[in-house]
């Protein structure tokens, strides 16, 4: 029973990562690019190629129901915007059993804002897992390049 313990502990060691993560330098300060992160109908435009029927909160931090869709990945969720440093760390927290969190960090470099948006993720299991990897995360990554490409425009 121990070598089967060894071999699934390997096994998982060596699971790819599943998280979806970019990051960018925006010719912009974190005054400028933060306040956009906290309004869940900004991040409606930030988010077009990848989320769709979002339905807004009373607030501009939410909740909002989202649907997100990537590829033939479809998932409806409730969304709260959280601030756990207004200017540097921004979250986006999807609700229930299947939701995540989307993480945005803001840090200054040179007249301009690094952000890298994370969104941590348990892998699927099989059999969607190799799905997952080779076409719903680039495409979910790709999302999120566009979604830095908006933030260039103020």
């Amino acid at each position: 029973m121990s070598i089967l313990l060894l071999l699934a502990g390997s096994a998982a060691a060596q699971a790819p990562d599943s998280d979806v993560s970019v990051s960018g330098i925006v010719p912009h300060d974190r005054a400028t690019i933060a306040p956009r992160l906290r309004d869940t109908t900004s991040l409606a435009a930030l988010f077009a190629d990848c989320t769709v029927d979002w339905e807004h909160g009373v607030t501009p931090k939410g909740p909002a129901r989202v649907t997100y869709r990537i590829m033939s990945f479809r998932r409806r969720l409730t969304a709260t915007v959280s601030e756990k440093d207004p200017d540097h760390v921004i979250e986006l927290d999807h609700a229930g059993a299947k939701g995540f969190v989307t993480r945005f960090t803001l840090t200054p470099e040179g007249e301009g804002t690094s952000v890298a948006i994370t969104t941590y993720l348990n892998p699927p299991g099989w059999p969607f897992r190799k799905y997952y990897y080779d076409t719903v995360m680039p495409a979910w990554r790709s999302c999120y390049e566009a979604a830095l490409t908006r933030l260039e425009t103020p």
